[in-house]
């Protein structure tokens, strides 16, 4: 941030470029602005930058697939809990992270934006509609299991308080009802 003396349609000013983001090609791209003495110079560029950084941190929304990578970790420790230790509750095999990575990527499959599924999108009219069709378009066990991992993506965006998740209100009314075709598993 260079101050200049300069002339502007006919007036001695004085300007300063600062970033501005980039170009599609990659180049920088720079804003002028123009003051009438260098003090009011610097403080408008110095606004300037911290009007910019609010709406660059503004535009980084969360989304499901920041969700994802936050219960991912949670799953590695899980893992890793059950190699170190594994009679001690609160582990769970590797088998078990990838039939709920399987999970995360039919739900991934199912929505339109998939992994960048904006978190301030997500309201109770959207996941009416996202049951809804789930359960129309899906077998009961797909839709079970696919309901199961969205709720849990969206308990993990509570933890980490980017959302305040809707699934809370549907818990009792809306249910997906499955029973295995199999024989019940003996404990």
């Amino acid at each position: 941030m260079n101050i200049r003396a300069c002339t502007n349609h006919g007036k001695k000013m004085f300007k300063i470029t600062v970033p501005n983001g980039k170009y599609p090609n990659g180049k920088p791209r720079y804003a002028t602005l123009f003051r009438k003495t260098k003090t009011e110079c610097k403080e408008a560029a110095l606004e300037f930058l911290k009007v910019e950084e609010a709406a660059i941190k503004n535009l980084r929304k969360k989304t499901l697939g920041d969700c994802h990578r936050q219960i991912q970790k949670l799953w590695d420790d899980k893992v890793a809990n059950k190699e170190t230790n594994p009679t001690e509750p609160g582990g769970m095999t590797q088998s078990s992270k990838d039939r709920l990575e399987q999970n995360v990527n039919k739900l991934f499959e199912i929505l339109p934006y998939g992994n960048q599924t904006d978190l301030s999108i997500i309201n109770k009219e959207w996941y009416l509609n996202f049951y809804y069709g789930l359960k129309k378009n899906n077998t009961p066990s797909i839709a079970l299991r696919v309901r199961n991992i969205l709720n849990n993506l969206l308990q993990t965006g509570e933890q980490m308080e980017w959302i305040v998740s809707p699934h809370h209100a549907f818990k009792d009314t809306h249910k997906i009802i499955y029973r295995s075709q199999g024989k019940a598993a003996i404990t």
